[in-house]
């Protein structure tokens, strides 16, 4: 029985109405009331023939979910609709949500009445994996950072759920993988629309054509039966008839074909003109495009030239070196491949130091400094200016005469040549370039010096790769016709890569870990903070020259790096989805634990791509049980079109301690070409749970990090003012202490892909590791050895593999679905995803078993994917 809406509106199906069964025929009125209640008009053909139509019996049904009728009476799987119970957290556990599923999406609403302001969350099903746990409780995950655990108050319902996500998942994966060329079917569409009209024409002039073809060959045939007799005459006239009529309406179908077939040459015509003039159009505009970049980059390359003369601005403060001018403005002409964009300046955050280098000596060699009593005095005044409610900072530097006589006066500690120790029991060591070096409490209560130093253990790492072969190729020529797509979904030769995956790039954020052991040596919290603010900026330090892309990882590959003898930590990473993509990692110390779980969206827009990362990084220290999180900012590569590469940071980071509130607020400052900062500048306070600036931090994300203690803080709620000036917070704070300082560059690196020497150990061949490992993938050890052809045909062979794998899968699924059974889908082998109790996210973590699998050398886990 066909169902039928009164409702001219699509949308306004599956809102409370009335079905009415009469007669083989279903009538369904919308009422306008959100809630889905039924009456079903019994007919008494169908209870009992005796009865009379008026005595029929109405039945009065509450359903708990709504949906769009279709004209076959199935369920549609793009509208659906209703009430679940949904996981939220320990302490509230499920609650009653609704639920909207709508192209392809699962959107879910704490009431209905949300539906039109606020969405509380939102799951893309073509990456999806639905997994039904019980009768009534399924999941629906993406791989990545979103997990929904939900509940039916019935199998029936939860199975209506379950073929509906299944059936919209379905249909999400087609337009996924056609959209573009869905984008070319409404072009199409909307081109041959008055052509669909004279088509429809023609169906129903041939429709006429063969009924009234049809009724008079039955006419002739009865003619032929007709002896002679009377009413032979006006069979001869009903023939004639019909003839006349077949004739009229074959004259009508020959007319319409001669207008169809005028007005297909008409517009074949037009749009041969129409594609000849984009087609000249579009090469106008890359020709623009271009022309308009080289301006740009002269501009530029003057911008640099004049500024560099200006007396007072520093020569470090420009970002590049005048003797280089001329050799990089050669190198510019020569080199038309890259990025360019300006980044928006971030609000919020921002911090401004001065320094007096005289005054700094000076305090620093005459006097040590106070940290308790009255008549203490610190060395810098700062004032920290915060204009939007939140740790916004201006830095000014004051040192007198006086304070420093009254400091001395007051300081029992002895002067020692080249350091300074403090009232607190620290040792601060100063540099030529008269900035401390901090070093963690050691179990006296004392400072330290230490120096960054990569501890060699039995296992010796190479220093040296194959020198990058100098193979030029245009990355405009590629990425002009993939403005506005995701950067993984664009097939790139390894031209534009370097010779590592994404899971050895993120074990490459390690590089520092000596600043994790200062700080897990740290007494207090704040400082612990401020050495772990350093390291998440170290992370950064690579990518000032490395523009290389990192090969997109296979789904289930793997990455170890075990630098236990040397460094006291192992790591494991591990591609645990690969649509989105997301790769997960683990790092075991005896101090303390790392994990995170990265995933991206990278869109190319033209003159810039953008990277914006996505999932939080876990540090939780063993003896203290301090754990931190913090998520990466926004990474963009410049000069696309034409141009040297370069790559900024810009964007704010908090890292948090969840175990004692503190907060370590850092912004990374966009590059601005005519703005005399710092380039790559980072600033950033540190406040406790009290919202107390403790340490307040500067420097550059690609050399090196400073923090400053504050020793007097001011809140702006005990200062008057006047309600016009912006509210202020002053500190006073003692010299800053360098927390962390990049490694030199190895010599020769520039033919190396710019890698450190910790970068070159990460590819190192080891004949120990899982077969999944990225130092066994065929196509980058072919890349690292010169041989970019073959790299190519390998990678595309093994993406090939990957699709394949992954159409089986999809075939799997559907067989299991029509069969009625629940397929689990893909499930990384040393990982497993559950809900992060501090963040209250979906994470993948280490669940065990790599390591004892490594030492028995067992790999029958690990799948085939080389």
């Amino acid at each position: 029985m066909g169902v039928i809406c009164s409702c001219s509106d699509d949308r306004n199906c599956g809102t409370e109405g009335t079905l009415v069964i009469n007669h083989g025929s279903i009538t369904f009125q919308h009422s306008g009331s959100p809630v889905f209640r039924v009456r079903v008009a019994v007919s008494p053909c169908h209870v009992t023939m005796a009865r009379p139509a008026m005595n029929e019996e109405f039945a009065v049904v509450d359903l708990p979910f709504e949906y769009a009728s279709m004209p076959d009476g199935q369920v549609c799987p793009d509208h659906f609709r209703g009430w679940l119970l949904k996981w939220t957290n320990y302490i509230k556990g499920y609650q009653k949500r609704w639920f909207v599923l709508s192209n392809g999406l699962l959107s879910y609403y704490r009431s209905q009445a949300e539906m039109a302001h606020t969405c509380r969350g939102t799951i893309n099903l073509a990456g999806a994996f639905i997994d039904s746990e019980d009768s009534c409780s399924f999941v629906i995950s993406n791989g990545g950072t979103q997990i929904f655990y939900m509940r039916a108050s019935s199998e029936v319902e939860r199975q209506r759920w379950v073929t509906a996500l299944e059936l919209a998942k379905a249909k999400a994966i087609k337009m996924l993988e056609s959209d573009e060329e869905e984008d070319t079917n409404s072009e199409k569409a909307e081109n041959i629309k008055p052509l669909n009209a004279k088509l429809e024409d023609l169906q129903t002039c041939n429709d006429l054509v063969g009924k009234h073809g049809s009724a008079l060959q039955r006419s002739i045939v009865e003619l032929q039966e007709v002896e002679d007799n009377p009413a032979l005459a006006a069979k001869l006239k009903f023939v004639n008839e019909k003839a006349t009529l077949f004739r009229i309406t074959a004259n009508a179908m020959i007319s319409a074909c001669a207008e169809f077939l005028e007005l297909a040459q008409t517009q074949e015509k037009r749009w041969q003109k129409s594609l000849q003039l984009e087609r000249q159009r579009r090469i106008n505009l890359e020709e623009t495009v271009e022309a308009l970049a080289k301006q740009h980059n002269t501009l530029e390359r003057a911008c640099r030239k004049n500024t560099s003369k200006l007396p007072d601005l520093p020569e470090s403060e420009l970002g590049h070196d005048s003797d280089d001018e001329e050799e990089e403005l050669e190198e510019d002409e020569e080199n038309a491949e890259f990025f360019d964009a300006i980044a928006e300046h971030p609000e919020g955050f921002t911090l401004s130091v001065s320094k007096s280098r005289e005054s700094l000596q000076s305090s620093s060699s005459e006097q040590s400094v106070g940290m308790d009593g009255e008549n203490a005095k610190p060395l810098l005044a700062r004032t920290l200016s915060d204009t939007t409610g939140q740790a916004s900072a201006e830095i000014k530097q004051e040192a007198s005469k006086d304070s420093v006589t009254g400091t001395s006066e007051t300081s029992t500690a002895k002067d020692t040549e080249g350091s300074d120790v403090a009232s607190d029991g620290r040792s601060i060591s100063t540099d030529p370039d008269n900035k401390a070096v901090m070093a963690p409490f050691t179990v006296g209560g004392s400072f330290a010096v230490t120096q960054s130093t990569e501890r060699l253990g039995t296992k010796l790492f190479r220093k040296k790769i194959p020198d990058k072969p100098d193979i030029s190729i245009n990355l405009w020529s590629i990425l002009k016709n993939c403005i506005g797509k995701e950067l993984s979904k664009i097939p790139m030769p390894v031209n534009f890569n370097e010779p590592i995956s994404m899971l050895q790039r993120l074990t490459e954020e390690l590089e520092y870990t000596d600043l994790l052991d200062k700080a897990a040596a740290c007494e207090t919290s704040t400082e612990q903070m401020c050495y772990v603010a350093a390291f998440t900026t170290s992370s950064y330090s690579t990518t000032a020259a490395r523009t290389g892309k990192p090969f997109n990882p296979l789904l289930g590959e793997t990455f170890e790096f075990d630098r236990t003898e040397d460094l006291g930590w192992r790591s494991l990473a591990e591609q645990v989805s690969h649509h989105p993509p997301a790769s997960a990692l683990h790092v075991e110390h005896k101090e303390w634990i790392f994990w995170q779980e990265f995933t991206c969206t990278s869109k190319f827009r033209g003159k810039y791509l953008q990277v914006i990362p996505h999932g939080v990084a876990h540090l939780k220290f063993n003896k203290s049980g301090n754990h931190y999180t913090w998520k990466k900012v926004t990474t963009t590569v410049h000069n696309i079109i034409v141009g040297k590469l370069w790559i900024d940071q810009s964007g704010e980071m908090d890292i948090e301690n969840h175990t004692t509130k503190d907060v370590c607020h850092l912004k990374y400052d966009a590059y601005n070409y005519f703005g005399r900062d710092t380039p790559r500048k980072v600033t950033g306070v540190i406040t406790d749970s009290s919202k107390v600036v403790r340490y307040v931090i500067s420097g550059t994300w690609d050399n090196k990090l400073d923090g400053a203690k504050v020793v007097y803080h001011r809140s702006p709620s005990n200062v008057k003012q006047p309600a016009s000036t912006p509210h202020k917070s002053q500190a006073q704070t003692l010299p800053p202490v360098t927390l962390w300082k990049k490694n030199p560059a190895l010599p020769g690196c520039e033919k190396m892909y710019y890698f450190t020497e910790f970068a070159l150990a990460l590819n190192d061949s080891d004949d120990s590791v899982a077969p999944t490992d990225s130092r066994r993938r065929p196509d980058q050890r072919l890349m690292e050895n010169c041989k970019w052809d073959e790299a190519n045909q390998e990678k595309q062979k093994l993406e090939e593999m990957q699709r394949i794998r992954r159409r089986k899968r999809e075939a799997e699924a559907s067989e299991a679905q029509a069969e009625g059974k629940v397929y689990e889908g893909y499930k990384p082998v040393w990982f497993e995803n559950v809900v992060d109790e501090v963040t209250d996210t979906a994470v993948h973590v280490y669940k065990g078993g790599y390591w004892e699998a490594k030492e028995r050398q067992d790999w029958s886990l690990c799948p085939e994917i080389y």
